[in-house]
């Protein structure tokens, strides 16, 4: 079942990073960077297959597998988080339709996207099969709902745990913001643009747009010890973060946000008991933008 839901995993990143390179075809096609624009329709293309490929296969082993009631739940919210990209990928490919040069592009755009979906699809009707008899099995559903394949599952089979933020890895490793990890109660965002001055005599200086600058998200919270969280959280994230690579951030409402790079973590330890452990983390974790053409030299 690891191996099935890493699979899963997988096939959510590739769709997400599929529909952030979407979002940037279109802000390159609406710029007149008609190379660039090409370039990402590629990338986009390519992420989806490697999604399409990834859920063919577990679609075809779900009906083989045996699930509990914690694997159904992580694949059901990793389907949710497939269907989010879906959704963005349909917008983004409809504007590239729209936009001028973008109707070539969007032709290829659309078969890949069809092709993704119809493997999205089988695999959440597998995953239902399956699940409807993990449900009944385990005494959650009668036998007698379970007579049409549109019959919802209860939560506490499949459903999604809500989440505030997603962290997710180009290897597909994920880290869900949430109450059953380190939820946080407050986001900034900031977006810089770089705009030089020169002095000039006797009057206004002259300004000058130089670049876009970059943008730094910055999310702040507590974690109660005693509580599901446990004090583990922020060595995981320490970890997540020393790999050094980008990150792809997406809310837990699918606002796609892009990558980014965990730089850092500051970490404040309160309400300390007889052996030092902490009761209280109050924490603080920056990211800054990783860039839109995603090189790393």
């Amino acid at each position: 079942m690891t191996d099935l839901i890493d699979t899963l995993s997988k096939a959510a990143t590739s769709a997400a990073g599929a529909a952030e390179q979407a979002r940037l075809t279109v802000e390159r096609l609406e710029a007149g960077q008609t190379a660039g624009a090409a370039d990402g329709a590629r990338a986009v293309v390519t992420s989806l297959g490697e999604a399409t490929n990834r859920l063919t296969t577990v679609s075809g082993r779900l009906a083989s597998e045996s699930l509990d009631t914690t694997g159904a739940a992580v694949i059901g919210r990793s389907l949710r988080g497939l269907s989010v990209a879906e959704g963005s990928l349909e917008t983004a490919v409809g504007r590239i339709a729209t936009s001028t040069g973008g109707a070539t592009l969007a032709s290829g755009l659309q078969s890949s996207l069809s092709d993704f979906g119809e493997a999205l699809g089988q695999t959440g009707r597998a995953f239902a099969a399956t699940g409807r008899q993990l449900a009944e099995s385990a005494g959650l559903l009668p036998a007698s709902s379970l007579a049409t394949p549109e019959t919802a599952l209860p939560g506490t089979a499949v459903s999604a745990q809500p989440h505030l933020l997603v962290l997710t890895s180009d290897s597909g490793e994920r880290y869900y913001f949430g109450l059953g990890t380190a939820a946080y109660d407050s986001l900034k965002r900031s977006t810089n643009f770089n705009v030089a001055a020169q002095e000039r005599l006797q009057r206004q200086e002259a300004l000058q747009a130089v670049s876009q600058g970059g943008e730094t998200i910055s999310v702040s919270g507590a974690i109660f010890t005693k509580t599901a969280a446990g004090a583990r959280q922020l060595d995981t994230l320490r970890r997540i973060g020393a790999a050094l690579l980008p990150l792809l951030l997406t809310t837990g409402y699918g606002d796609v946000l892009g990558r980014w790079y965990l730089t850092k973590i500051d970490e404040d330890q309160s309400g300390l008991m007889a052996d030092g452990a902490p009761r209280k983390q109050t924490f603080t974790l920056e990211f800054r933008r990783y860039g839109d053409d995603y090189s790393n030299g």
